[in-house]
């Protein structure tokens, strides 16, 4: 028979102890004396967010923004990445929304998000036509899907609520009208259609409703604003097409503030892009910013907010020149008199645009690959730039590196990829700690000593480089003047072959680690080699329980023998030892401190401080090793455990020795279950999907009696429930 019990322990166990005799009493205090012990001892290596270098996550394109009221920024973030940010007023990003809070579904292509005066956030996703409904603590509500059957067109681009969170839509495609839905999605009516005549819409843009329930649609191309009661009824238009104050040329976004006043946004691209405020009559009040590139100016504009103290966001559309120039977008703010305040999101001059490898020197400076930036940033333990060096590391073709690494003297090493195709001109680049080119290794007449498409590489203490050739299958071991020595490894799937091997590490024996990350259809996994290339061991495999990859991406092994290695799809770096058996893992998606979104490099400095980049977050963030207690958090930050015991439960089924777990009624999911026996043993372990359900039923193998500690990891932290076992 199973117990579980979540609530004062100590009380439960006073309970308890009057019904034991007194050989027993002796017995289980042993036991639990034994458990305390080993539980102290358990999990020993963890590691603990520690900081971060650079900026942080860019607002690459921001297509839509609104203020909830506690004046919190929400910002449409479309490319690269398909979520919503949310900031404080102070600017300081505090959560993410992506598909990982959607059961089920997945975002495509939101567009606008809303948030009504219940605290619900609405997301428009274009390419869906559907509403994503959450409520003010991002839970998940409903999926609202807007089109009637058999209607496949792309037609509701905008959205608008009124005060009763009715949710109001117009089509821009054939035909134009205005669609009003209640808060769960039920049509309620439709009003307008496609022409000319008051009443009529030609490409109508966004529309806002004001205090009263009036509906205010910026007509595009018919170049005007229109007025409606709340059934629909034409009231007022006013503006014609030129480019005077009282004149539109496409006015597409529109916003309403307590008085009536409207906000509107005429052509949102430049030259002529303009933001300019009126009354509730269409009369001119006054021009808000100016059309251009520098603070608060605007050249391409998504969407405008008011938010309850009449200050004006701007949502600005940021986008990729090339892959390599990409402008950045952001959310402006302005006072209520139009003065600009502050800018959302990060100024393209001081961006981390392509984050990738990491190395350290012995002074523990830091050295970061910026692929987009085309130069090599070295940085001091406080983040302070102490020299860029210009490198050639993106290719006549669009192709780079992600390879770095330096020897005892300093010197800088590179891996330049000109052509994927035309591979005679991949290289290693060698530069002086002053960033003077001094040589270029793999670059050989003969085909067979040439580097065909070098992924990373190590140095060891005698200033050999090892580097992975992943268009050969093979590492490629040169002397420090670049001339070849020898090489290891064939194509293939068995011990000491690789599939499109990517990474590679030393440890203090100089064993050689070599990382397949599953690219291309190749192998997912780790093998081990000595310093010669002999083959000695390998672990991992493709999956998501411990010890598995999803997509692998880095690894480096520290003093003790530790093997770190980086999942860019798993969000998380996991721990293991020396034989590659499975120790802990830390990070998990997101974008607060502590959290990784898509990591991709691992470095190490001298103190053990462990430097990961994160092409997700555009930053770098620092952790280190802590010995200092048992790895179980058993309070989670910013929300209050008690809620978090009564939120979640587990209900024990002795009949199948199953348990279900219950958490429904909870903000937050449980992505991994740890059972641990009196011994401090971790006797079963399982990693629940995302969004298994609301109610998970897990099968525990057959356990002993005695008390164990089932430790519940969230997305947040860790928590512990107790089991008895009769």
């Amino acid at each position: 028979m199973m117990y579980f019990y979540s609530g004062n322990v100590l009380t439960y166990f006073q309970t308890l102890w009057g019904h034991v005799s007194t050989l027993r009493k002796i017995v289980l205090s042993f036991f639990l004396l034994l458990t305390c012990f080993c539980y102290s001892s358990f999990g020993q290596v963890k590691y603990q967010f520690k900081g971060y270098l650079g900026p942080g996550l860019p607002l690459l394109s921001v297509g839509s923004t609104d203020i909830d009221s506690k004046n919190n920024i929400y910002a449409v973030r479309t490319l690269p990445y398909a979520h919503v940010l949310k900031f404080d007023p102070q600017g300081r990003l505090l959560s993410i929304i992506d598909s990982t809070n959607i059961p089920d579904h997945t975002f495509i292509h939101p567009k606008q998000i809303r948030i009504g005066k219940k605290g619900n956030l609405y997301v428009l996703d274009y390419k869906l036509q559907c509403i994503f409904k959450f409520d003010s603590t991002q839970k998940f509500l409903q999926k609202i899907m807007l089109l009637e059957q058999g209607d496949s067109h792309l037609r509701y681009l905008n959205m608008a609520l009124d005060q009763q969170e009715n949710i109001y839509l117009v089509s821009y495609n054939l035909p134009a009208y205005v669609a009003k839905f209640d808060s769960q999605g039920n049509l309620l009516m439709k009003f307008g259609s496609t022409g000319k005549e008051a009443g009529q819409f030609n490409v109508p843009g966004g529309l806002t409703v004001d205090l009263a329930g009036n509906i205010y649609v910026a007509d595009d191309m018919n170049h005007r604003i229109q007025k409606f009661d709340s059934k629909g009824n034409f009231l007022i238009q006013f503006g014609s097409s030129g480019v005077g104050n009282d004149q539109f040329n496409k006015p597409h976004y529109i916003d309403v503030d307590a008085d009536g006043n409207l906000y509107i946004v005429d052509y949102p691209s430049v030259p002529r892009v303009r933001v300019r405020k009126f009354d509730s009559q269409g009369h001119f009040i006054k021009q808000i910013g100016s059309a251009g590139d520098s603070i608060g100016q605007y050249q391409q504009i998504a969407d405008i907010r008011l938010d309850n103290r009449g200050h004006i966001y701007v949502a600005t559309i940021g986008g990729a020149i090339s892959p390599y120039n990409p402008v950045w977008g952001g959310v402006q703010k302005y006072d209520v008199e139009g003065n600009f305040i502050t800018k959302y999101g990060l100024d393209m001059y001081t961006q981390f645009e392509g984050p990738e490898d990491l190395a350290t020197d012995a002074d523990n400076n830091i050295y970061m690959v910026d692929r987009f930036n085309y130069q090599i940033d070295k940085f001091n333990t406080q983040g302070k730039i102490l020299q860029s060096i210009e490198a050639p590391i993106r290719g006549r073709n669009g192709y780079g590196t992600g390879g770095i690494a330096l020897d005892k003297e300093k010197n800088i090493y590179i891996i330049s990829l000109y052509d994927i195709t035309n591979y005679r001109e991949n290289q290693i680049q060698k530069f002086s700690p002053e960033g003077e080119l001094l040589t270029r290794i793999g670059v050989a007449q003969n085909d067979a000593d040439m580097l065909r498409y070098p992924t990373n590489m190590a140095i060891d203490k005698a200033g050999n480089i090892f580097v992975v050739d992943q268009g050969k299958d093979r590492i490629a071991k040169f002397n420090s003047d670049g001339q070849i020595l020898s090489y290891f490894g064939s194509t293939g799937s068995g011990d000491g072959q690789f599939r499109y091997p990517h990474g590679i590490t030393l440890d203090a024996k100089e064993n050689i680690y070599i990382l397949e990350n599953g690219e291309y259809g190749g192998n997912v996994r780790i093998q081990k080699f000595d310093p010669n290339g002999n083959f000695l061991l390998k672990f991992g495999s493709k999956g998501t329980g411990d010890g598995q990859f999803s997509f692998p991406s880095d690894l480096i092994v520290d003093k003790s023998g530790t093997i770190l290695v980086v999942d860019r799809d798993k969000h998380c770096v996991q721990a293991f030892d020396s034989t590659g058996k499975f120790v802990t893992r830390f990070g998990s998606y997101g974008v607060q401190d502590g959290r990784l979104y898509s990591p991709i490099r691992l470095a190490l400095d001298s103190t053990g401080n462990v430097y990961i980049s994160e092409s997700g977050n555009r930053r770098i963030s620092i952790f280190y090793r802590d010995t200092t207690g048992p790895d179980v958090d058993t309070t989670v930050t910013g929300i209050d455990p008690s809620q978090i015991y009564a939120d979640i439960v587990l209900y024990p089924n002795p009949s199948n020795g199953q348990f279900t777990i219950d958490y429904s009624k909870a903000t937050i999911r449980v992505d991994r279950i740890d059972v641990i026996n009196n011994l401090g043993q971790k006797v079963f372990t399982k990693s629940l999907p995302p969004y298994a359900g609301k109610q998970t039923s897990i099968d525990i193998p057959n356990l002993t009696p005695g008390l164990y500690t089932v430790l519940l990891t969230t997305s947040q932290s860790s928590f512990i429930k107790k089991l008895i076992i009769k």
